[in-house]
């Protein structure tokens, strides 16, 4: 079939953006973690992490919550309607707005970070290009996708927000080392893939006829304040959990320079793997947690809670100890030199985003319960404090310094929201399969560091480690009875998502 053809059934489209997306980690991983740390100067590296850093950050800003606001108020609506397309309209406008109000502030703070940079194959001018290019396409891309998705488009929405970028750093990176092109070459193909996106995906869009003259009447104030105020909420909880996980790049970059950030990168990109088992599971969660609030099913609720939590200790912790077992040979693969001193990074930056995964889904909870603005609160007042964290530990410590502001803030805001679902709902992870997975996890991670230590490892070495660990956790998993429970997990999140 054709994976973005409008007419494919939901789950069709779900399947293919799922695809899309964890294709778009593969290629990901590739680039940060193997391509451009060879083929690009350390600060470099640092720069295309600090674009893609303030890229994100600024698309939250000048966004504003509008994605999920389209979801919310185009939805179910008919899209020739006089109510569609004067919400349409508003969304254009504060669309609009969002850009003109936010593209400034990412001019100067991005030009000042190139130009203070020892990167000298990017000019001014084409710095200005770039960066106009990155910011336009990316928020004129999100609006399309935004209104794809009302559409049931997901997976033309995921193809070209998690995998087309990915795949043009990883063309760039290629074109690099056949020498067919510079690193000015790799940004030019990475902004223009942006654009492309946006093009196409509103002319879909448009084809659909999801798209309302430009000009026309606005909905009534009580509209307008309704949207803004539900677009206010969203920002908080939405751009605030971006912050958290993109401050460290951008403080990193301000306070010790690109270069440092280049060696940083590598290893924080490699850490976010280990989120994939609770990022896979989100969307599921949201809908089962809210069926379990509105019914008041909590009984249900609390034990699928505590399910997902021993689910996502399980893999995210095999995650971080492969991660930390094959830690030697990442280093090597990076050519060591400038980058081993990057190596603790993984670890801080891994055991915060295990932990977060440990304590299961309470966001989603959170979420899905008529106290969803405490989400956005939590999010929000947790930033000053990995501001402070990052402003002390990184002129001290440099990126291990920003890892353990990052962990420690990630840590303070998880904790913080499992403990409000407890004391609500009486929700936790604990059972007695956790501790045991728990205690087991870090049993073998804890041995495998002491032989790291003692003796430098090789190769052969790591990967006979790895191996054994697998297949005594699996021996583990089996002895509990743990495979068939996991199995059981995902089919009843999947027969509520269906």
């Amino acid at each position: 079939m054709n994976p973005t053809n409008a007419q494919s059934s939901p789950a069709h489209q779900a399947s293919w953006a799922t695809t899309w997306a964890y294709l778009g980690i593969a290629i990901g991983a590739a680039n940060f973690i193997l391509l451009l740390p060879r083929l690009l100067d350390v600060d470099e590296v640092g720069l295309v992490r600090l674009v893609a850093a303030g890229s994100l950050i600024f698309i939250k800003f000048a966004f504003f919550g509008l994605d999920t606001s389209a979801v919310r108020f185009l939805a179910g609506e008919e899209p020739g309607s006089s109510r569609y397309q004067s919400q349409w309209r508003l969304l254009l406008l504060l669309c609009v707005i969002g850009l003109f109000a936010a593209i400034g502030p990412a001019l100067l703070i991005l030009l000042k970070q190139w130009s203070a940079s020892g990167v000298k194959s990017i000019g001014r001018n084409l710095a200005i290009f770039l960066i106009l290019a990155l910011c336009i396409g990316m928020l004129w891309q999100r609006f399309a996708e935004s209104i794809a998705q009302v559409a049931g488009k997901t997976a033309q929405a995921a193809f070209w927000r998690d995998l087309a970028p990915r795949v043009s750093i990883l063309i760039g990176a290629i074109g690099i080392a056949l020498q067919r092109w510079d690193f000015a070459g790799l940004l030019i193909l990475w902004a223009s893939t942006y654009l492309i996106g946006a093009v196409w995906l509103n002319r879909s869009v448009q084809q659909g006829g999801l798209y309302a003259p430009p000009f026309g009447p606005l909905p009534g104030a009580r509209q307008i304040r309704e949207t803004l105020r539900f677009a206010s909420y969203s920002f908080m909880g939405t751009a605030a959990a971006t912050m958290q996980t993109t401050l460290d790049s951008i403080m990193l970059a301000a306070l010790v320079g690109l270069n440092e950030l280049g060696v940083y990168t590598p290893f924080a990109y490699a850490a976010t793997l280990i989120m994939i088992p609770m990022r896979s599971l989100t969307a599921a969660c949201y809908a089962r947690f809210r069926q379990a609030v509105e019914t008041a099913d909590l009984k249900t609720g609390r034990t699928l809670y505590t399910d997902v939590s021993l689910l996502q200790l399980s893999a995210s912790g095999l995650i971080f100890v492969l991660l930390g077992i094959n830690l030697p040979i990442l280093v090597s693969l990076l050519g060591e030199g400038a980058y081993a001193a990057g190596a603790p990074v993984l670890i801080i930056l891994g055991m915060g985003f295990w932990f977060e995964a440990a304590l299961g889904q309470p966001s989603q909870v959170i979420l899905s319960s008529p106290h969803y603005r405490l989400h956005g609160f939590i999010n929000t007042l947790s930033l000053p404090v990995g501001i402070l964290l990052n402003f002390l530990l990184i002129p001290l410590l440099g990126g291990i310094g920003a890892a353990l502001a990052t962990a420690a803030t990630l840590t303070l805001a998880a904790a913080v929201k499992a403990w409000l679902v407890w004391r609500q709902y009486r929700m936790h992870p604990f059972s007695t399969p956790y501790w045991a997975t728990l205690g087991l996890l870090l049993f073998i991670f804890a041995l495998n560091t002491v032989f790291s230590i003692e003796r430098s490892p090789s190769f052969s070495s790591c990967v006979f480690r790895s191996a054994i660990s697998c297949i005594f956790l699996s021996a583990f998993a089996w002895k509990l009875d743990l495979l068939p429970h996991f199995r059981q997990t995902l089919s009843r999140l999947n027969r509520t998502n269906a």
